[in-house]
């Protein structure tokens, strides 16, 4: 016998299964996708946008384990521009406390808006412009802590060389630093 279909059930549309993440095939490689279902079900979302990490396609989940490819990359080799574009964003962090808890090394990197502040595995950080060959270097390498100090210190030259060079700059257009340090 069916039961009497109560009030949260009427307000349910759409049956996700339970558990916190499903399962699905990723519909351009077929790699196995567990996607987190927990927040879609409990807001009761028609679908869960979803990217697949083997080949970075990016494709909708539904309730019942359809997936619906909205963009995956082109086939083939990656240009040269590509690798270049991956091998940049592997060091990049994102840290949205950063104005606030480096507020001079936040200034430098806006500064020099062609340099980009490379971690390296120890830990360290450096302004480089690693698109130049040699790269060109904006700041010596140090520990956080310590290029932040640096960049207090030598604030007024980075804002000198922004001064000079400020339309290059504003153009993305590399402008090598004498090295002050």
């Amino acid at each position: 016998m069916n039961r009497p279909q109560t009030t949260a059930d009427l307000l349910i549309k759409h049956s996700w299964p339970a558990g916190q993440t499903m399962d699905v095939a990723c519909p351009n490689c077929a790699a196995t996708v567990a996607t987190q279902i927990s927040v879609v079900r409990e807001d009761d979302l028609p679908l869960r946008p979803e990217d697949c990490e083997d080949c970075n396609a990016q494709f909708e989940v539904y309730p019942d384990g359809k997936t619906v490819l909205v963009s995956a990359p082109a086939s083939g080799q990656l240009s040269d521009r590509a690798l270049k574009a991956i091998k940049f964003f592997e060091s990049l962090t994102f840290d949205p406390n950063g104005p606030r808890d480096w507020p001079f090394t936040t200034e430098v990197e806006t500064l020099v808006t062609v340099a980009w502040l490379h971690e390296f595995e120890d830990g360290t950080l450096q302004f480089l412009d690693a698109d130049q060959q040699p790269p060109h270097v904006y700041s010596p390498r140090l520990d956080p802590e310590a290029l932040e100090r640096f960049c207090e210190t030598n604030i007024d030259a980075y804002r000198s060389f922004h001064d000079k060079h400020e339309v290059a700059l504003d153009r993305r257009e590399s402008v090598a630093m004498t090295p002050f340090w």
